[in-house]
């Protein structure tokens, strides 16, 4: 059974409730709560996925807003499953869905190897709360939340109405 977190606020006056939906790829039990604490009170709902392989099958299955992929994890890393990721989308014909990398590495070449993969943000660990709440609203702003909706039979969701930011890595403070 997947492991989803429904995570929502109130914005704005008009107590308009607007959620998006993460799906954050990570193996490890003690980051999946850090990132879990950290979001309690932001606009997600999440899903969690264990490994590469877990992650593909819930991008598959239902639309996010955005991704945040752990790099490396059992079984397929974080590359192989944002590659894979690109490439159903294309695929598909789905809109661009904002992936950031989340690795202990800031390494220029791991920076480099994220990207080229597909990643739209590298966020080095240990993560800072600040960081990837600032991150993932630069990735998700509230009027990209997520809205699923039919074009030509194909799923698409709120990101798919903007063009794909800059790559863009973070600096670790």
């Amino acid at each position: 059974m997947p492991q989803r977190q429904a995570l929502s606020v109130v914005n704005g006056a008009a107590g308009d409730v607007r959620k998006r939906r993460v799906l954050v790829a990570e193996d490890s039990p003690d980051n999946r709560m850090v990132i879990s604490a950290f979001l309690r009170r932001e606009p997600y709902e999440i899903d969690f996925a264990e490994n590469g392989e877990i992650a593909i099958d819930r991008f598959r299955a239902q639309a996010y807003d955005l991704v945040l992929m752990d790099i490396q994890m059992p079984k397929m890393d974080g590359l192989a499953a944002t590659r894979s990721i690109r490439q159903w989308e294309d695929d598909h014909t789905m809109g661009h869905t904002p992936i950031i990398a989340l690795t202990a590495s800031v390494l220029e070449d791991d920076v480099r190897a994220a990207l080229a993969a597909g990643c739209d943000l590298h966020l080095g660990k240990p993560i800072k709360k600040l960081n990837l709440i600032e991150a993932m609203r630069n990735a998700t702003p509230l009027s990209r939340a997520h809205t699923s909706v039919t074009a030509h039979g194909s799923r698409t969701n709120g990101a798919a109405e903007a063009a794909p930011a800059k790559p863009q890595t973070l600096p670790v403070t």
